[in-house]
């Protein structure tokens, strides 16, 4: 029995000597990667509409010479037709005005002529309204004229000698002209009523007429069309304009004379010319015109690697290095620092030169600030392909530094004060 037990002891320890022993591999203390150098704005392309041909540059377009101040380039061929499109519409614009300004008057005119007429025809109304008066008089001395003739017919009957016919004939013509004159006043009277009161409404008629005419003129206005025409125009003008912020820069521009120097060239600004694509003459292709970009800050966009894009954080110090580099930077790096990782991954845009790397493998951008001091040397590089070591233990010495100094600090606010 004692013999069993010794010899399950001895197999236990043989197999513990068999296991095999597993520890944790080391964090990295740094990772590698292949980046690009690249002005902190981005690199701008002034690109033209395709089959449009190159008129002028400004005298200061130049590659690696600042850009113009005020940010024109350039013209295109287009530009002149354009223009002269834009002071054809001008012209239009002018004379559609002046036209509609002469049709508004001769409308207030109409307007003021019918109000005019409308005016006389209402007074005739009121003239043959009041000779309505008249009529009742003609109308009493006809009744008039009837009794006397009446009251002399009866007298003439009871003595002849008193009336003689000579009267009454003389006395029968009065009561025939009182009633023709009154039935002639009462047919003019009523012909004169009708035709007064269908001059009032054909006066009312042709003011409202003219009132309306003069309210359409205003509410269409022919010369916002043409100012919208104008916008339009100018619009397509500009684009015959290079301009390296197309937005910002028309604020100030006038499209119909760009601040061009095509001989001594304009102020410099703080862009600076990286490619010229096109020569005088020459017409657009898919390429842009030329490239530039603010090479007073410059970055590296790094491509790391998936798995090692865990260990990178913003605020990890960098160092970039290529042969390229001369001069002081003979066999130095450039100092960064990590601003900014971002959260895609993708395909490498870089190629390793390395042939045993993996063709699958997916990278992720990291963004690093170059140093102030550094980016005269990486702007002379734009877009040059370089090696990337970010210092992971520099972010991560920090941290652990500043953890353990709490705790310490802690305790010692604990200790009495002696």
């Amino acid at each position: 029995m004692a013999a069993v037990l010794v010899a399950a002891l001895v197999g236990c320890d043989e197999d513990k000597r068999r296991a095999p022993v597993t520890t944790a591999a080391a964090p990295p203390t740094s990772v590698g990667a292949l980046g690009s150098l690249q002005p902190a704005d981005g690199v701008i392309a002034i690109s033209a509409m395709p089959g449009d041909r190159l008129k002028q540059f400004d005298a200061a377009v130049a590659v690696n010479k600042p850009a113009p101040a005020d940010g024109v380039l350039g013209v295109m061929a287009s530009y002149d037709a354009r223009l002269a499109q834009c002071e054809a519409i001008e012209t239009k614009r002018e004379i559609t005005a002046e036209k509609h300004r002469l049709e508004r008057e001769a409308a207030t005119a109409r307007v003021e002529a019918a109000a005019a007429q409308l005016s006389q025809a209402e007074a005739k109304l009121a003239e043959v309204t009041s000779q309505a008066k008249r009529l009742s008089y003609l109308r009493e001395a006809a009744a008039i004229a009837e009794s006397d003739f009446a009251e002399l017919e009866r007298l003439a009957d009871e003595d002849p000698e008193l009336i003689t016919r000579s009267q009454l004939r003389r006395k029968a013509n009065q009561v025939d002209r009182a009633t023709k004159d009154f039935e002639i006043a009462q047919e003019t009277h009523r012909a004169a009523l009708t035709a007064a009161k269908q001059a009032v409404t054909a006066a009312s008629k042709s003011l409202d007429s003219a009132e309306r005419s003069r309210a359409t003129l205003d509410a269409i206005d022919p010369v916002r069309v043409v100012d919208e025409e104008l916008r339009l125009a100018r619009e397509s003008l500009i684009q015959s304009i290079l301009l390296i912020d197309p937005e910002a820069d028309r604020e100030s521009l006038d499209p119909t004379n760009p601040p061009l120097d095509p001989t001594t060239g304009s102020e410099p600004g703080r862009h600076t010319v990286l490619r010229v694509y096109l020569d005088k003459g020459e017409a657009v292709r898919q390429t842009p015109v030329l490239e530039l970009g603010d090479l007073s800050r410059m970055v590296c966009v790094a491509e790391v690697s998936v798995v090692d894009a865990k260990h990178v954080t913003t605020g990890q110090a960098a160092k970039i290095t290529s042969r390229s580099f001369g001069g002081e930077y003979l066999g130095k790096a450039l100092s960064g620092v990590v601003e900014r990782v971002a959260p895609v991954v993708g395909a490498p845009g870089l190629l390793n030169a390395n042939p045993l790397a993996p063709v699958d493998r997916r990278v992720v951008e990291v963004r690093i600030a170059i140093d102030a001091r550094d980016s005269a040397e990486a702007a002379r590089w734009v877009g040059m392909q370089v090696e990337v070591r970010i210092d992971l233990e520099d972010a991560d010495a920090k941290t652990e530094a500043k953890a353990n100094a709490e705790p310490k600090a802690k305790a010692d606010d604990k200790q009495p004060t002696t």
